[in-house]
C-alpha cells in the first residue's frame, strides 16, 4: 500500500509524477535508489485520508502504479519512491506485443 505524503514537497512530488505517468501504455520508472523497471501499466490507485481528518477535508495523499514487465512480472511501485518516469509506449509496443503482454487492436478509425 502507498505511503500518504507527510510534507509539501512530498505532494508536489506526487503531482509531478502525475504528469509524468500515462493513464495507459508502457512507461519506464526511474526509482529513488537508481534502478529503472519498465512495463505495461495494468492498474493506477490515487488515494486520500478525506474523511479522517476533523473537518473531513483531505491533508494527505497517497499514489501507486501497478506495472506487468516484458517478462511477465508484476510490480507494485509507491510514487514516493519514483524519481521519475516517462512513457515509452512508442518505442516499445511492438515489442511488449511480439512477447505476448498486451494485443493491439485495430478498432477500425472513425468513418466518414
Amino acid at each position: 500500500m502507498a505511503r500518504l505524503t507527510e510534507s509539501t514537497f512530498e505532494l508536489q512530488h506526487l503531482l509531478e509524477l502525475h504528469n509524468q505517468v500515462p493513464i495507459w501504455g508502457i512507461v519506464e520508472l526511474v526509482l529513488m535508489n537508481g534502478s529503472v523497471i519498465e512495463g505495461v501499466i495494468i492498474s493506477m490507485k490515487f488515494a486520500n485520508n478525506a474523511g479522517s481528518t476533523e473537518n473531513g477535508f483531505p491533508t494527505r495523499y497517497s499514489a501507486e502504479v501497478t506495472i506487468k514487465t516484458i517478462s511477465g512480472k508484476i510490480f507494485t511501485v509507491d510514487y514516493l519512491d519514483l524519481k521519475f518516469a516517462r512513457n515509452v509506449t512508442d518505442r516499445r509496443i511492438d515489442d511488449y506485443h511480439k512477447a505476448g503482454i498486451l494485443r493491439i487492436v485495430d478498432v477500425g478509425g472513425d468513418k466518414k
